[in-house]
């Protein structure tokens, strides 16, 4: 079974963590078709990712979804991630 990790970030901590089917597999679709609704769905604003192909990419970017690419994805790099990311909006940097 494949699934797709939904977590929900509060403060730098994670406060939810929803595991839902990935649509991808079940309704046998291309990401780009199914997952930017599903993202929306869910109030998603970043994703993360090993790799992501550029339609999909470029789906996710025109619903306001920020992207990211990591090597390794689990929740302490997610975490790290957006640390940075907001580090970088409000150019406050340790």
């Amino acid at each position: 079974m494949h699934l797709f990790n939904l977590y929900r970030i509060h403060e730098n901590d994670i406060v939810d963590k929803e595991v839902l089917e990935n649509p991808v597999f079940v309704e046998s679709k291309r990401p780009g078709q199914v997952l930017p609704a599903l993202c929306n769905e869910h109030q998603v604003n970043f994703f993360v990712a090993a790799s992501i192909g550029v339609g999909f990419k470029s789906a996710l970017l025109s619903k306001g979804i920020y992207v990211f690419i990591r090597k390794r994805v689990n929740e302490k790099n997610i975490i790290d991630t957006i640390k940075i990311f907001y580090m970088c909006e409000t150019k406050k940097y340790p």
